[in-house]
């Protein structure tokens, strides 16, 4: 079998891998081997991308939104994480957002939501990465389950470090500039 469409392959068609589709992106096309798409429609897919960079990274995959409309703050795209809950049950159990803060030409922002299920409800914000590069969480307790102890007030460390023993909350306010505050039970 040769180059191909798609649609002109009978059910149960053998891809033996020397066939060739074609599918467009951009307004253009390109070809694809029968063993990438099998490797796509595989168990475990895979984006790959073929490059001289060594230093950058490279895009596999672009989630795009556009509209007809007039966008406005509130557009974005999202990557939903589906899975089977209960027999012939499949539930959206996690969400990546990116979602547009400001949409005016040369200032546009955007914020990243995770969304997450929980109690059966549909998935809602847990944390946001804010375009002013804060970190919003929604829950009522950070957790850092592993311990560090900062012995002498200029221990290695950059700025916005937090750490904690038994004894002490660590706050690193400048490179290599501790400071402590003690905490204890009451």
């Amino acid at each position: 079998m040769a180059n191909v469409k798609i649609t002109d392959l009978s059910s149960g068609t053998v891809l033996i891998g020397t066939e060739l589709f074609e599918a467009v992106q951009s307004a253009g096309s390109v070809k694809l081997s029968s063993t990438q798409i099998k490797t796509w429609c595989s168990d475990t897919p895979v984006l790959a991308v073929n490059g001289t960079a060594t230093n950058t990274p490279a895009t596999a995959a672009t989630l795009q939104h556009t509209t007809s409309g007039v966008a406005a703050a509130g557009i974005g795209t999202r990557l939903d994480f589906e899975c089977q809950t209960a027999t012939s049950n499949n539930e959206i159990g996690a969400r990546i957002i990116a979602s547009a803060t400001d949409v005016s030409s040369g200032t546009e922002a955007f914020d990243l939501l995770i969304q997450l299920m929980s109690g059966g409800a549909l998935p809602t914000t847990v944390g946001t990465f804010t375009s002013a590069g804060d970190l919003v969480l929604t829950g009522d307790t950070v957790r850092l389950p592993t311990e560090r102890t900062i012995t002498n007030a200029n221990d290695p460390g950059t700025k916005g470090d937090i750490c904690w023993d038994s004894s002490y909350i660590y706050v690193c306010v400048a490179t290599d500039t501790w400071k402590r505050v003690g905490i204890s039970t009451w």
